[in-house]
């Protein structure tokens, strides 16, 4: 999860995640990024085990709950690798999360930008 390089782009707020099956069928459910420190310019990787292989993943929600003080959080983009298939797919959002700053969402609908989507070796 990479945080914007601009000015007041962090957050101390709770991230959460869903990751978006293909064709939407199943998802992940609504996961809580913790251990990250959502700083400008960071990229925070987590590693997160399912039960059930999602990948590819026709898209992701990312979002937060909008607590504390600077909660607002300028959020680049999102890249997820599965392991099991070898796919890394890049979802861009360089957009605020925000409720004072540009549309007011604090939770955002990506999509992959297929140009990007690697195979990697397992």
């Amino acid at each position: 999860v990479m945080t914007g390089d601009i000015r007041g782009a962090g957050t101390n707020s709770k991230i959460h995640f869903v990751m978006h099956g293909h064709k939407g069928v199943k998802n992940s459910g609504k996961l809580f990024l913790e251990g990250g420190t959502f700083e400008r310019a960071q990229i925070d990787i987590f590693n997160v085990e399912l039960l059930e292989l999602l990948s590819p993943l026709s898209r992701v929600t990312i979002g937060h709950d909008n607590a504390g003080i600077s909660c607002g959080w300028y959020c680049e983009k999102v890249t997820v690798y599965c392991p099991f298939t070898g796919l890394e797919q890049v979802f861009p959002c360089g957009r605020w999360l925000d409720e004072d700053e540009g549309d007011g969402l604090v939770e955002r609908e990506l999509y992959e930008m297929v140009s990007l989507r690697q195979k990697k070796q397992k």
